[in-house]
């Protein structure tokens, strides 16, 4: 697997967009998976097997909010027995701008949203 995506659907423009997880599926397609999760405690399972799958890029969609959980509990899950003691190491992670302020993306030069950017 190449891409692993969580997809936040309470950020600010996730809300109204239950669809939203199945169209950034049918973007990737084959190359990677993506996961809705509903909760901080749903995020380390899904990590988990992007890890184990050996997801080159983790992509955050719901802004500021979504990436900090995903950096934050993807460090947790290294620090895990599975993972401490192998060669893993933290994928190349990617911010969108699906959040409120999406001050990372803006900071580090993200142009377009999730859409855009999967497709390239």
């Amino acid at each position: 697997m190449e891409i692993g995506v969580i997809t936040n659907p309470n950020s600010r423009k996730n809300r109204n967009r239950p669809e939203r997880a199945e169209r950034l599926q049918r973007i990737v397609g084959r190359m990677g998976e993506v996961h809705q999760t509903t909760s901080v405690d749903s995020i380390k399972p899904v990590l988990r097997e992007f890890l184990r799958k050996r997801a080159r890029y983790w992509v955050a969609d719901g802004g500021d909010g979504a990436l900090h959980w995903m950096l934050r509990m993807g460090m947790e899950v290294l620090q895990e027995d599975e993972f401490a003691e192998s060669s893993v190491t933290l994928p190349l992670t990617l911010p969108t701008k699906g959040g409120t302020i999406d001050f990372v993306a803006n900071n580090v030069g993200i142009e377009g949203d999730a859409e855009g950017i999967l497709a390239t």
